[in-house]
């Protein structure tokens, strides 16, 4: 008698223990689709933040190539004043030889 009640409370247990896994089965289950949701969203946050990534670093290099062509055009610009420096002061009417500009008309004195 000692031993089938050592049975049956082994077997109560047993079946507590079974019901907790199978209930602890069924909440994961329950939980499956909001997880599929979640992982749904945080791909799409994560190919959001890739494409961002990738835009950023092409705007990157079109900054870095818009500054490098800036650099270059004020060197242009400074060897152009330095240029025109060195040629000394100009005449007022340089652009005029014997009273008539470059594009032949006389000038016309008032």
């Amino acid at each position: 008698m000692v031993n089938a009640r050592q049975e049956a409370i082994g077997a109560r247990e047993h079946g507590a223990k079974a019901h907790i896994d199978l209930v602890k089965a069924l909440l994961k289950l329950e939980a499956m689709p909001r997880l599929e949701v979640d992982l749904a969203t945080l791909r799409e946050e994560h190919q959001g933040r890739t494409a961002a990534t990738q835009q950023a670093a092409v705007l990157d290099a079109k900054l870095e190539a818009a500054l490098e062509r800036a650099v270059q055009a004020e060197a242009f610009g400074l060897e152009i004043r330095a240029a025109v420096a060195s040629r000394g002061p100009t005449e007022p009417n340089a652009s005029r030889v014997n009273g008539i500009d470059r594009r032949g008309k006389p000038e016309i004195k008032s």
